[in-house]
Order: C-alpha cells, then structure tokens, then sequence
C-alpha cells in the first residue's frame, strides 16, 4: 500500500514538474512573439512606396533598388521562417518535447535579433536615401531659381555686356544643364539670347 501512495506522488510531482515548465516555456514563448510583432515591416513598405513617388535616376535609383530588394528577401526569408518557427516551438511545447523547445527557443531568440537589425538598417539606409533626395531637391530649386534670375537680367541688359555675351551665354548654358534633374522627363528649354543691339 505504502508503495502505491509513493507512486501516486511520484506521478503528482512529475505532472507538476512538467506543468511547470511547459508554462514557463510558454512565457517565453509568448514574449518572444510579443517582441516579433514589434518588428513592423509595414513602415518600410510604406518608406519604400514613398521613395519609389519620387523618380529616382542614376545612383540613387540604384540604391533604392538595392535596399528595396533586400527588404523583399528579408521579408520573404528570415522574417517568414521567424513566424513559422515561432508556431513551431509552441505546438512542440504544447506535446511536451521540452528539449526540442529548448533549442528552438534558441534559434528563434537570434533569428529574431537578425531580423531585427537586419530591419532597421534597411530602414536606416532608406530615410537616408529620402532625406539626401529631398535635400538634393531643395539645392537644385534654389539653383533653377539662381539661373532664372541671371537669364533675366542678361535678356534684359544684353546690349551692355557686347562681347562677353558669348561666354555668359555658354555659362548659363552649363547652369541650365546642372537643373535637368528637375525637369524629368524633359530636356532643359534653353532659349538663345539675342545678340547686343547695334547702335543707331
């Protein structure tokens, strides 16, 4: 009789035991998801979908494409397998496969943490790309703004600079050409000034 109490507190403590750790493996489980869903990729496809508006050419075009596509992989590879591994150690924890979970916490913990930083240097990288596109923009406005002005006053005063006309005309030629990227998709318009009047 005495053997059969032993074994019936035997199989109690054993159940509490599992219990107990099933439950704080299911803490962990829980927080690690928590922390996943802190990782928000909806705010670099909305960065993304903002820089694409702008019409990016050249170098910057290039970048953008190599960060876009590195979110895309991102997306579709770690960041999906962290989801499925994530449902994967919780059903294991549910069968009681605590050395399975064990290591599977593991994987996820530095699968998380990659995907994490991997996540916010894209990000990183494109706010940088918007913030330089955006400031290029600013530059080459007030330039526009600078050679608009110039030509005026040259239109206006041509017949006083005679023989330097020429070589201000091919200045603001250049100058003209340094604002071509605000006017994607057309060329600069470049209107010849006319030559200095003659005297009467």
């Amino acid at each position: 009789m005495t053997w059969i109490i032993g074994l019936v507190i035997a199989i109690v403590v054993i159940g509490l035991a599992l219990w107990w750790w099933q439950l704080r493996n299911a803490r962990t489980i829980k927080q690690l998801d928590e922390e996943t869903a802190t990782l928000d990729p909806g705010a670099v496809t909305s960065l993304i979908r903002s820089i694409d508006q702008l019409g990016l050419t050249g170098a910057s075009l290039k970048d953008f494409t190599k960060w876009q596509r590195a979110f895309q992989k991102l997306s579709e590879g770690q960041l999906a397998s962290l989801h499925s591994a994530l449902l994967d150690v919780e059903n294991h924890n549910a069968q009681f496969r605590f050395l399975t979970v064990r290591r599977e916490l593991t994987t996820v913990t530095d699968l998380k943490a990659a995907v994490a930083k991997q996540l916010e240097e894209i990000r990183a990288a494109l706010l940088r790309l918007r913030d330089s596109e955006a400031d290029n923009r600013t530059r080459m406005v007030a330039v526009r703004e600078a050679y608009q002005e110039s030509r005026k006053t040259i239109l206006a005063k041509s017949f006083s600079y005679d023989e330097a006309l020429p070589a201000l005309e091919e200045s603001l030629q250049a100058l003209a050409l340094s604002c071509k990227p605000l006017r994607r998709p057309t060329k600069p318009v470049i209107t010849k000034l006319p030559a200095p009047n003659s005297t009467p």
